[in-house]
């Protein structure tokens, strides 16, 4: 995925240097195999929400990307409340049945947020599959001409 967007972002430097400025970091900060199985969701949910609110509203970032559904719904509303506005929030297949991403659009009073949801990448290798190509070169596309390309 660094790979993809540094092709599409060459200011960026290679995809190790993107990774490097890139902050990577579990959204709900508890071990767990995954959300189902997640002791004290309701609990840690309010916490995650809490802690990612502040970060959030500190760093500004322009684009975000998660890996599930629990999380994009909880950072939706994170960003709804930040920027005051309601996203334009695109579905998309990503080549792998009815598999499919969402891309939400912010574009409020702090600039241009992109919030991209991809499924779970250690269950859905879509960076690898000739038959997703398409799909996740569109939505990072997308996703980076919405939020990180600045008009001249």
């Amino acid at each position: 995925m660094f790979r993809d967007l540094a092709a599409m972002l060459p200011e960026a430097g290679d995809s190790m240097q993107l990774m490097n400025r890139s902050l990577l970091a579990y959204y709900i900060p508890f071990r767990s195999p995954d959300f189902a199985r997640l002791p004290n969701k309701t609990a840690s949910r309010r916490f995650a929400r809490q802690l990612w609110k502040g970060i959030l509203d500190r760093i500004n970032p322009r684009l975000i990307i998660c890996i599930n559904n629990e999380t994009f719904a909880d950072l939706v509303g994170i960003l709804e409340d930040i920027a005051g506005i309601r996203p334009e929030v695109v579905r998309s297949g990503v080549g792998w049945g009815n598999i499919s991403s969402e891309l939400a659009m912010f574009n409020g009073g702090r600039g241009r947020t992109s919030l991209l949801r991809f499924p779970h990448l250690s269950r859905f290798r879509i960076f690898d599959r000739a038959e997703s190509r398409p799909h996740t070169d569109g939505l990072l596309r997308q996703a980076v001409s919405f939020s990180l390309r600045r008009a001249s």
